[in-house]
């Protein structure tokens, strides 16, 4: 399973969390995997985030800066994608909670 976003122009930080279904937490097991993937079939993908999610841990906070990685480029997408863990698939669907992308700089 995989979904993808164009970041805004500016794009700084992605906060937020992605969490099994409530029906998947006592069979689930998956990898989540969060990149910013250049618009260039076969450019560069920057992973950015990744967890096991399972019935030990059925959340994974993502709070990243994304200027470490050189700020993304006008046309870089936001991907998350869902991979088998290691029971096999997942058994329901990965929900995506409270996800902001912020732009520009914090003031000091």
């Amino acid at each position: 399973m995989t979904v993808e976003w164009v970041l805004p122009t500016g794009a700084s930080s992605l906060i937020g969390y992605a969490q099994m279904d409530d029906r998947s937490f006592a069979w689930g097991d998956c990898v989540v995997v969060v990149s910013v993937v250049s618009p260039i079939p076969g450019g560069p993908e920057r992973e950015i985030a990744r967890g096991r999610l399972n019935a030990e841990t059925p959340s994974l906070t993502i709070a990243t800066g994304l200027g470490g990685l050189g700020s993304p480029k006008p046309g870089d997408r936001l991907r998350v994608r869902v991979d088998p863990g290691e029971r096999g698939p997942i058994p329901g669907p990965v929900v995506l909670r409270r996800m902001v992308v912020l732009t520009g700089t914090a003031a000091n």
